[in-house]
């Protein structure tokens, strides 16, 4: 198959782009993964954070339909606000060090995102030993949170500046994955392309270990089990995920590298015409499929600048007598900068992701038009953004930010704003939008 730049001269250009950094100054790394810290010995604690804002959304250039033309809307949204309940006790006796629990509700009020309810998000129990964390339940899987670790502006900058839409995803309307392949209320019906293809995930049935630090390295590892669930046209089910990462972080300079894979999510009967892709027919008795994700990613802080940025792989392959299309691979990358002084914060991105590359045959467009060849065509984006936030106090921000997203004829990236769930352009059919996000508001924590 023919491809863009190789994942080898993309993993040099962002290592030589950090190192070049990394000899700046003597700061803390941009971000550290966080791991539930079970032997704190608080006992039981409460705290929350909180973003609210107005948005005003315009988008223009969609593919088919009224979307063809401007449209814009104006809202109140809240997309990141977590009330957060969490016990430990520390026990210092030897091999064990002490035990804890983590429960979280997310709330988000968007009524045409979640229609004003509420989730239960990250839930774990879990041990914590001189050997590590152990824990079990509702946890984000390492490619969301080493994937996410140097980005330099998130959904706390405003409602466009959210990189859940643009980490662990293809760009056929994916977004945040919650639960299992099979999916729930919050990513779609089940075997959606959300639940069945995103890497950006928050699994509801995960073991999870993470290690001590050994010289500034780290090490973790996910693995979800399978389930009941049998896709259509299948037998039998094997159903499983697993990840594996590490980051090294000393003083100014980190890097990590995480790898995920995952058995019989079956994304090709769910891609309908309406979703650049395959058709819906079913994968038929003694299919399989292997899908991969891949993130390298890299920050240093130098004086007041934290530059922060990413590269991911993704390659999904599937195999059977009515297997629609039969491989997809695709790479994308995100660079950003951070700059603080006092109460002052400016952060900025750039996201670019290439063509999809594609084996297969009935391969169908965005109405259901087969087109033999458009799955390499016009499936790219660019997308870029910039924010402002001023310290009040240490609880509270305000802030203002603008976003961009120039989808080319065939792509579907929207960042967290997706134009299917906000009412902009045609809900069914969002490919070649363009979309402009400002936003301005408040976040807190307490």
């Amino acid at each position: 198959m023919e491809q863009g730049a190789s994942f080898a001269k993309k993993q040099g250009a962002l290592i030589a782009l950090a190192c070049a950094a990394a000899f700046a100054a003597p700061q803390a790394a941009v971000a550290a993964v966080a791991t539930p810290d079970f032997s704190a010995g608080r006992g039981l604690t409460l705290s929350m954070d909180f973003v609210i804002g107005i948005a005003s959304k315009n988008a223009n250039g969609a593919t088919a339909g009224d979307g063809s033309n401007t449209k814009r809307r104006t809202e109140v949204w809240s997309s990141s606000s977590s009330i957060y309940l969490k016990g430990s006790e520390k026990l210092n006796k030897g091999f064990l060090q002490g035990w804890g629990f983590v429960i979280t509700w997310d709330f988000d009020p968007d009524e045409y995102n979640r229609r004003g309810a509420n989730e239960v998000g990250q839930t774990v129990i879990g041990l914590q030993t001189t050997g590590g964390a152990f824990f079990l339940g509702v946890m984000d899987n390492p490619f969301k949170q080493i994937g996410s670790s140097n980005v330099a502006v998130g959904s706390s900058w405003g409602n466009g500046l959210s990189q859940s839409g643009n980490l662990g995803t293809p760009g056929l309307r994916t977004g945040t994955a919650k639960g299992g392949r099979t999916g729930d209320a919050e990513s779609g019906a089940p075997g959606s392309t959300t639940s069945t293809m995103s890497f950006y995930r928050l699994n509801s049935n995960s073991i999870n270990y993470y290690s001590p630090n050994f010289g500034g390295f780290k090490f973790y590892a996910q693995v979800v089990p399978g389930d009941s669930d049998i896709p259509a046209g299948k037998t039998t089910a094997d159903t499983n995920a697993w990840s594996a990462a590490v980051t090294w972080d000393m003083g100014p300079f980190n890097v990590g590298y995480v790898y995920e894979r995952r058995d019989d999510y079956f994304w090709g009967g769910v891609l309908t015409g309406n979703n650049f892709g395959a058709g819906t027919t079913a994968a038929g008795a003694g299919s399989e499929s292997k899908d991969t994700g891949q993130v390298l990613t890299a920050g240093n802080t130098f004086g007041n600048f934290k530059l922060g940025g990413y590269y991911q792989k993704f390659d999904y392959s599937q195999s059977g007598a009515n297997a629609a299309l039969t491989d997809i691979e695709v790479d994308s990358w995100y660079l950003g900068l951070r700059w603080r002084s006092g109460a002052h914060e400016v952060g900025t991105f750039y996201f670019d992701a290439d063509a999809l590359d594609c084996d297969g045959r009935n391969i169908a467009g965005n109405n259901g038009v087969v087109l033999a060849a458009a799955c390499s065509t016009d499936t790219g984006v660019k997308a870029y953004g910039i924010g402002y936030r001023y310290s009040v106090s240490k609880q509270l921000r305000l802030f203002a930010s603008a976003s961009r997203y120039d989808n080319e004829s065939n792509a579907m990236y929207a960042g967290h704003s997706s134009a299917a769930r906000v009412g902009l352009g045609n809900p069914t059919n969002p490919a070649g939008l363009k979309l402009t996000n400002f936003s301005v508001g408040v976040s807190g924590s307490f």
